[in-house]
């Protein structure tokens, strides 16, 4: 792979790991602001905290 691939391969990496803690904080914020709960947001932070948690895992090797 050449150096440039994997730069943009890496960007892409973080990219991917701001989006679950990104999504979990608007719908945090919503809820915050008088937002009815309802189980397809609790579901999206449920999934986010996952997916993060599963990026971490990655990255760190643990996985």
């Amino acid at each position: 792979m050449k150096k440039e691939n994997y730069k943009d391969l890496m960007a892409a990496y973080s990219l991917i790991g701001l989006v679950p803690p990104l999504g979990i904080l608007f719908i945090v914020i919503d809820w915050l602001k008088g937002a009815k709960v309802n189980a397809a947001s609790v579901i999206g932070v449920f999934l986010g905290i996952i997916l993060t948690v599963v990026y971490y895992l990655q990255l760190t090797g643990q996985m």
